[in-house]
């Protein structure tokens, strides 16, 4: 039995799972988790193949991965009711600084293959995958594999990385449809949920293993003193005399080094366990300001104030439909202050946030959030171009009126200064020929 990790709708029970990849037969399973280790803590369905493990009602997670991982996982369709699965649709958003695409194989269950549908978008961040299958009553098992996806991990995250289902709407870039009565019928489930891509912290793991603790160096220089003192007592009972003035000041000194040399690993271990805990920066209290979002057609634009610092290297921005959740994150480089993201469905409110990335990768902290209804223009917060000059003009590259500007405007001092020399010239004629009809 499938994770239940999607709502069904009245209609449209035919519901998209990824589940670890996993191929088995009647006789028996052959081979479980693929390049994914296999997880105890998985529920394995009906069909003999594990679920991943359940985070939320709405996210299912994996294994802790580590850098050189794969990730290797099915998109199956759930068809409780066995209906006819003509065609498929599926579009997945993932981050890809931090997973790279390997392959994708389209399952058999949907031969004809959209030319182009078959790939990863490494730019964007997508999975696209399309498909149909044109025979006649094809496809009504209760569960459909649509394709297996293999990605390696690149860099981690601490707060792991979303794969999730992009636009997943009749006529959207992820949709289920059964040809009903001659029609193609969108009969997907909404809505639907999202893989979490969690990850391991192994280097810090492997430091606490490799190191000894404040509590190890005390009970070795504690059995240091022990074994110490019972040579002193075997020495006397074996020649029954006393240990001269040179071979007691021998015994302390081989006990005072000792002790320094515990002294001294104690101080290595409580600074390592400092930096370890202490690996925070003021950098993580900066916060991105003025965060303005609008919107046109299907795309989003966002804009940021950028931070005055010397070590932003990136911006993330993080969005999602729902509020302090994100389950989608765009990188941009720290010279830029702007992103446009497209082909967002229309209608649908998303939320964003920004933070700085420095030059040691930590994050800034969270800026203000922002949202707004994609297509709907009067949901924008506010304009992304800042007002340069009146009318929109650069003032360094056209000339205007200042407001408040002493004197005449240049064009009406020119016209007066021409008027003035008409005037003159036409008063010298006028008194030429005056004194010329005097005579």
């Amino acid at each position: 039995m499938l994770v239940p990790i999607v709502g069904i709708a009245a209609g449209q029970d035919v519901s998209l799972t990824l589940r670890p990849h996993c191929n088995s037969d009647i006789f028996g399973i052959e081979h479980i988790g693929g390049s994914v280790p296999f997880n105890d803590e998985y529920e394995m369905g009906e069909d003999g193949c594990p679920n991943f493990v359940v985070e939320d009602p709405e996210t299912i997670k994996t294994d802790m991965l580590e850098v050189g991982d794969e990730l290797d996982f099915d998109i199956s369709i759930s068809n409780p009711n066995l209906q006819s699965v003509d065609s498929v649709r599926v579009w997945l958003s993932y981050d890809p600084v931090i997973l790279e695409g390997i392959n994708i194989n389209v399952s058999d269950s949907f031969p004809a293959v959209t030319p182009g549908e078959s790939d990863f978008d490494t730019e964007n961040g997508y999975v696209m995958i399309e498909a149909r299958n044109d025979t006649e009553n094809s496809n009504e098992d209760d569960t459909i594999k649509v394709a297996r996806v293999r990605f390696l991990v690149k860099e981690t995250s601490s707060a792991g990385t979303p794969i999730s289902f992009y636009d997943p709407q009749d006529g959207g870039h992820t949709s289920i449809s059964s040809n009903i009565n001659e029609v193609e019928t969108y009969i997907l489930s909404d809505p639907l949920g999202s893989l979490h891509v969690v990850f391991s912290n192994n280097d810090l793991d492997e430091e606490d293993e490799g190191g000894t603790t404040e509590e190890d160096n005390e009970e070795s220089e504690n059995n240091d003193d022990v074994e110490g003192d019972n040579d002193v007592d075997a020495l006397f009972e074996e020649d029954g005399e006393e240990l001269d003035g040179d071979n007691n000041e021998e015994q302390q000194e081989e006990e005072s080094n000792e002790e320094n040399d515990n002294n001294q690993q104690e101080e290595e271990n409580e600074g390592s366990e400092e930096d370890n805990s202490n690996q925070r920066t003021p950098f993580s209290l900066l916060q991105v300001r003025n965060i303005r979002i609008t919107t046109e057609g299907s795309s989003l634009y966002i804009g940021w104030d950028s931070i005055n610092h010397s070590s932003v290297k990136a911006y993330n921005i993080y969005y999602g439909t729902t509020s302090g959740r994100y389950i989608q994150r765009k990188t941009v480089n720290g010279s830029m202050d702007s992103l446009i993201i497209r082909s967002l469905p229309i209608n649908t409110t998303y939320f964003v946030a920004v933070r700085a990335v420095s030059d040691d990768d930590e994050e800034s902290a969270f800026s203000q959030e922002a949202s707004v209804t994609i297509g709907d223009s009067n949901t924008s917060t506010a304009q992304l171009i800042t007002n340069p000059g009146p009318n929109g003009v650069n003032p360094l590259q056209n000339e205007y009126n200042v407001p408040g500007e002493t004197g005449l405007p240049s064009k009406i001092a020119l016209f007066v200064f021409l008027s003035a020399i008409i005037g003159t010239v036409v008063a010298l004629r006028r008194q030429s020929a005056y004194a010329t009809c005097k005579k």
